[in-house]
């Protein structure tokens, strides 16, 4: 029927994220059209999927129930994505459609999005080939100390081995001129 939405093609872009497929995710929406309010309306489906997805995932039953997506799709989406996937995906696919007035051209824009989902995954370095990116511990900085008074002129600074001894300060006077 004219102007519906193919759910199947949402179902498949949704696919192409989970197996972390760039090629069919941004493939899948060359054939989504160039029409802005098609490819927003496009962008919220994906929302509507991710969303059931999520429900799924903590009452599985709600696949049998869902009318409007395939209940095989959900269950099997829903045991192939993490929660936080989803979640984040979700999240991304709403600024997406927020996004599209802004973009220079309606298919960059939901393309764009796509990517997005891609990209800022909580296990994307690893997806895309970077495993430092993912094994690399975060920088660890000492922890602070509060500062101690000042010795007196002439005392030697004893502390725990482990203490940071405190730097002379100097002053520093403008040139007399």
């Amino acid at each position: 029927m004219l102007g519906t939405i193919d759910r199947g093609h949402v179902g498949r872009l949704i696919d192409a994220l989970a197996r972390a497929d760039g090629s069919g995710a941004v493939g899948g929406s060359q054939r989504a059209g160039s029409r802005r309010a098609r490819l927003r309306s496009r962008v919220g489906r994906v929302g509507a999927f991710l969303q059931r997805i999520a429900i799924v995932q903590i009452v599985p039953d709600a696949a049998l129930q869902d009318e409007e997506f395939d209940a095989d799709s959900l269950t099997r989406l829903a045991q192939a994505m993490s929660p936080e996937d989803v979640q984040l995906y979700y999240q991304i696919a709403l600024g997406g459609r927020r996004d599209l007035a802004m973009a220079p051209e309606p298919r960059m824009g939901f393309e764009m999005t796509l990517l997005r989902m891609l990209a800022f995954r909580p296990d994307a370095a690893a997806v895309h080939g970077n495993p430092a990116r993912t094994t690399r511990p975060p920088m660890c900085l000492p922890p602070v100390r509060p500062a101690a008074a000042a010795p007196a002129a002439g005392a030697s600074v004893a502390g725990p081995p482990d203490a940071i001894a405190p730097v002379p300060s100097r002053r520093i006077h403008p040139a007399s001129g």
